[in-house]
């Protein structure tokens, strides 16, 4: 699936993970193809690729909106996400 296409019809923006050590990015990036798969890929069948796009989407929704996770402190990465912005900002100041 390409991306950008894919990306502008989501309304999904593309950002990079940010790891603790170098080279970790890759293991974040695992595990989220890993929970992709297993909590819609592997328990859907699509109709078609509009399907398939649609479904995609609202998961990607809940996973960066609603999604909490244990490494980052039981919060969404969006949550995490402006923390750490909020973070940096402070830090700037």
């Amino acid at each position: 699936m390409d991306f950008p296409i894919f990306g502008s019809r989501a309304a999904v923006t593309h950002g990079h993970a940010r790891g603790a050590l170098p080279g970790s990015t890759s293991s974040i990036k695992e595990r989220f193809m890993r929970t992709l798969k297993e909590e819609l890929l592997w328990l859907e069948e699509f109709a078609g690729l509009d399907e398939a796009q649609d479904k995609l989407s609202v998961w990607i929704d809940f996973y960066n909106k609603r999604y909490l996770h244990s490494a980052l402190g039981y919060k969404s990465p969006m949550e995490y996400e402006h923390l750490y912005q909020e973070e940096d900002l402070g830090k700037a100041a």
